[in-house]
């Protein structure tokens, strides 16, 4: 999902015709390096389907919920296989998009915009059945959200989903964009209900073609906290009774209980930990992630 406004006139940026060929898609995806996940089989228990146009919506489904992402554009694309996915090329005019299934049992979704006449945004519609609701967090990424199995067994029964209320299902990473040089783009998520928009924002000296990535994670192998950099020093700085209270207060709605209930592997996992260790970690593009179902852990996980 991207959005491209154009460079002034002294931009040196180069101007390629056409939407990027599935050659070009390949080189952009070379280029962006770590950035795109390898491709290899999924060691969640989520299975991944491409659609076999741009009408159709990447298929992800596993331990009871399922979920679709819509591709941008016309939906005239077929799908091309080419680096390790599919290649929807003309997705809009002047971009093309390479999908692909990552180890995570998710998605990436990295598009290629050739030229300043690419569209300003490309958008990805969601689907997760009735309740579900994108969440835009501080940190950059945005949450799939979902009635949890309780409040749909609650919901059956007469007693309403918000009673047992939700889960985070799944989650798109924070975005991210580069040029041909490889120089970061500036870029952002919007959440329009359940669309998702990723703007990009070139400047006078962005070089063509834009590579940038939605990435989907899904996320019923367990529930995780994500905390910012602020909640990562105070968890750090507090003792096991004191953490407990914290984790209570920094988790949101139905995931307090469950954060209360990690508390003791928390203050474990960062008892040794202090304020500088916290702000390597951050400046590296890390952060702190707590897995609130057994078996409960505490990490340091690339963002």
């Amino acid at each position: 999902m991207l959005g491209v406004l154009a460079p002034s006139a002294t931009s040196p940026a180069i101007a390629a015709s056409g939407a990027p060929s599935v050659t070009a898609v390949e080189q952009a995806v070379e280029a962006a390096g770590e950035l795109v996940e390898a491709t290899v089989p999924a060691t969640s228990d989520a299975a991944v389907q491409l659609p076999s146009d741009a009408s159709g919506a990447v298929q992800i489904s596993g331990g009871g919920n399922a979920v679709e992402i819509g591709l941008p554009g016309s939906g005239d694309a077929p799908a091309q296989d080419a680096a390790g996915g599919a290649v929807y090329t003309g997705v809009a005019p002047d971009a093309s998009l390479l999908a692909t299934a990552t180890a995570e049992g998710g998605t990436q979704l990295v598009a290629v915009l050739a030229s300043p006449q690419a569209p300003h945004s490309l958008s990805f519609p969601v689907s997760a059945g009735e309740g579900a609701r994108l969440v835009a967090d501080d940190d950059g990424t945005v949450d799939l959200v979902a009635p949890s199995v309780d409040a749909v067994d609650a919901a059956a029964a007469g007693a309403g989903a918000e009673a047992a209320g939700e889960a985070v299902v799944g989650e798109f990473a924070a975005p991210w964009a580069l040029d041909a040089t490889g120089a970061p783009v500036p870029t952002r998520y919007e959440v329009r209900g359940m669309t998702l928009l990723q703007t990009v924002t070139p400047t006078e000296s962005t070089v063509y073609p834009i590579t940038a990535d939605p990435s989907f994670k899904v996320g019923w192998t367990g529930l995780f906290a994500h905390w910012s950099r602020s909640e990562a020093k105070k968890l750090a700085g507090l003792g096991l009774t004191a953490t407990g209270a914290a984790l209570g207060t920094l988790c949101a709605g139905p995931q307090v209980a469950l954060c209360a209930a990690a508390a003791a592997t928390v203050f474990q996992a960062l008892k040794y930990v202090s304020d500088a260790t916290v702000d390597v970690y951050y400046n590296r593009g890390y952060r702190l992630t707590s897995r609130l179902t057994p078996p409960y852990a505490t990490y340091f996980e690339k963002r």
